[in-house]
């Protein structure tokens, strides 16, 4: 919660009610917990639509047969991985055609031809 804010809650529970100083940090601390969760809440949401995005224009557009990601891989590192992809598509594109590309933390080739990379691969 911005500082000025707080201060304004302050003097409006000051104006309006019989509070104890105490009972007034602790009420801002609460309200300042619920303004950081709401922010980590929208930041989460809008970067799973982000890499919702990315991960259907990297299928289409170097017409991948599957692109997966490992569970530890979060919405902002596979969005990383993705956007780098497409900064490299010229290079990448031949490459990458009817591949199944896995985003892990590591560098394989599985026996069903799968291919791994890592979310921060490097050319």
């Amino acid at each position: 919660m911005p500082a000025n804010s707080r201060w304004d809650l302050i003097r409006v529970l000051k104006g309006f009610f019989f509070f104890k100083r105490s009972e007034i940090d602790m009420i801002c601390s609460r309200v300042s917990c619920l303004y950081a969760d709401h922010n980590f809440i929208i930041t989460c949401f809008s970067n799973k639509h982000v890499e919702r995005d990315l991960h259907e224009r990297c299928v289409e557009e170097f017409e991948l047969a599957t692109l997966q990601k490992d569970d530890n891989i979060t919405p902002d590192l596979m969005i990383e991985c993705c956007d780098r992809l497409l900064r490299h598509k010229t290079l990448l594109s031949p490459l990458l055609k009817g591949v199944h590309l896995w985003v892990t933390n590591y560098y394989s080739v599985l026996s069903d031809g799968e291919m791994c990379v890592p979310w921060n691969w490097k050319l």
